[in-house]
């Protein structure tokens, strides 16, 4: 058959590949990475070179490579927007949203993998948790989970206790849910309480980060989306300390973090 009779567009988009056959042990590792790197130029970002726009070295400071990162992602983003969102959810168990992004963009880096134990991203000698957040208002991250291992069931009980003393009702997910309104009202009637609790938490989550950064990326989206501006950008990578933590809600006997940028 002759190509050139053929409807070139719809030939195109036949063409046009998102399924590779890589499974998730292949990012934890170098051994395969220009093979994976290629595939993705190939198929997702044919104008984006990784030995021309990649970043080769492992010795940037953390706010260099924000601005690094930022710089290739928005390109991604502006020019192949549903490719790059189809790489930044990549569907591979064990890869967060943000994380197959940092494999094909940083060349020296290695994803942890699902039994890392937290640790998301090698690079160097540093390691980094990525975290898939929200931004709210005051451009502080939300809206998502500290590892297991950090024990913070006893200070989700306290508050979940005390607002049980309130009589303060959740509509739709049960008495063990704490909302972020609820922790204000809380923080109103048992001030002291309250201080200590948050005192507790935010030493337990910065020693939890202590050994690895924090790469914080914008999960912001709805329906599966990304939202179009900062959607899927690096926000910032940095070690939180005590002061940066503060406490969003308590939901499935956990609490959950804002940490200041």
């Amino acid at each position: 058959m002759i190509r050139s009779i053929l409807n070139q567009e719809t030939l195109t988009r036949f063409e046009h590949r998102t399924s590779f056959n890589i499974t998730a042990q292949e990012f934890t590792t170098l051994d395969h990475k220009r093979e994976i790197q290629y595939m993705f130029h190939k198929y997702l970002f044919p104008d984006f070179d990784p030995q021309k726009h990649c970043i080769r070295d492992d010795d940037y400071s953390p706010e260099e490579l924000v601005d690094l990162l930022r710089d290739r992602i928005q390109h991604l983003k502006d020019v192949h927007p549903d490719t790059f969102q189809y790489l930044h959810y990549y569907n591979v168990k064990g890869i967060g949203p943000g994380e197959a992004t940092l494999f094909f963009l940083l060349d020296e880096a290695t994803l942890g993998g699902g039994g890392s134990g937290g640790t998301d991203l090698i690079l160097g000698d540093w390691s980094g948790e990525i975290k898939a957040s929200h931004i709210n208002r005051e451009g502080a991250a939300t809206q998502f989970r500290i590892g297991g291992v950090v024990k913070l069931s006893d200070l989700a009980t306290q508050m979940i206790d005390m607002k049980a003393s309130l009589k303060l009702d959740t509509k739709g997910s049960g008495q063990a849910e704490v909302s972020s309104n609820q922790i204000k009202v809380l923080q109103d009637h048992y001030p002291e309480k309250m201080n200590q609790i948050s005192i507790e938490y935010a030493d337990r989550v910065a020693n939890y980060f202590h050994n690895d950064l924090v790469i914080i990326n914008n999960n912001k989206g709805a329906k599966g989306k990304l939202i179009k501006k900062e959607g899927g950008q690096i926000v910032a990578i940095k070690r939180p300390n005590p002061q940066d933590i503060t406490i969003q809600c308590v939901t499935q006997n956990t609490i959950k973090p804002i940490i200041k940028i």
